[in-house]
């Protein structure tokens, strides 16, 4: 029904799908390409990091930033909270952000790209996007920086600004996780059609299917769903979990009734 979210980008920063990225990685010590630098515990410890988050919880179930800021990494694909994708990395700016997030395991911003591209001059963002935090990095074939992220929170831009080297920071809200709710039976449609894409994709039940809530559920599905960017990017944008599955569940019967009409 749906193949994989996989993009062939020349540029190239996202390298895999948005599935759970199991990578064989060597435990040594490894050599960073960028600056012939040793990675090690002494060494990263060494590492000034940048992007410091000193974050203070409000009554509404969300944190501000507050005088620091958290660097942004742009994306021709939309990622959500829960989901781990793989990025192969190149440009000096995303190489510093890779390099101070690694440092202090501290966490930097996904957002999708409304305008422009990855590489290159400063894209226009959408304005929701999702925390993420490194889980595993290598050196690749072809030499690149191979890093595996997973998203954590949903964030909402407030401001942005450049820096020297084009690297874009932004002040942002970043809403707390949502309570771990279980699916009900409304929601077995959902599931189903999670299992279905699940076998297409010839991803194992226990590792799509695991620690399944009404929050993963909404997130699993639609990053899988072969609808429009702009309908990814919305769902960002939305506080309510059963509206988020409301939403995917429209989407799913859209997509059903399309194919029968063409069968």
């Amino acid at each position: 029904m749906a193949a994989p979210l996989r993009l062939n980008n020349p540029v190239g920063h996202v390298q895999g799908g948005q599935r759970t990225a199991r990578w064989d990685l060597i435990r040594r010590e490894r050599r960073c390409f960028y600056g012939a630098l040793t990675v090690g515990r002494v060494a990263a410890a060494q590492w000034v990091g940048q992007f410091v988050n000193r974050s203070k919880i409000g009554a509404d179930n969300t944190m501000e930033t507050d005088s620091d800021e958290i660097p942004l990494f742009p994306l021709q694909v939309v990622l959500y909270p829960t989901i781990a994708t793989r990025l192969q990395v190149f440009e000096q700016r995303y190489l510093r952000l890779v390099r101070d997030s690694m440092s202090g395991d501290k966490p930097f911003g996904v957002v999708p790209i409304t305008r422009g591209r990855e590489a290159g001059a400063t894209p226009e963002i959408f304005p929701w996007g999702t925390l993420v935090r490194v889980q595993d990095w290598d050196q690749l074939p072809n030499g690149l920086l191979g890093v595996v992220i997973k998203g954590e929170q949903r964030l909402q831009v407030l401001d942005t600004r450049v820096e020297e080297d084009g690297l874009m920071v932004a002040r942002a809200q970043v809403f707390e996780p949502e309570p771990e709710e279980p699916p009900t039976f409304s929601e077995d449609d959902l599931i189903d059609a999670l299992e279905s894409l699940a076998r297409h994709m010839g991803v194992a039940n226990e590792t799509f299917m695991k620690d399944l809530t009404k929050a993963t559920l909404a997130w699993r599905l639609a990053g899988v769903l072969p609808v429009q960017p702009e309908l990814k990017m919305s769902l960002l944008a939305m506080d309510n979990v059963d509206a988020r599955l409301m939403e995917v569940k429209k989407w799913l019967l859209e997509l059903r009734m399309r194919r029968a009409s063409k069968s």
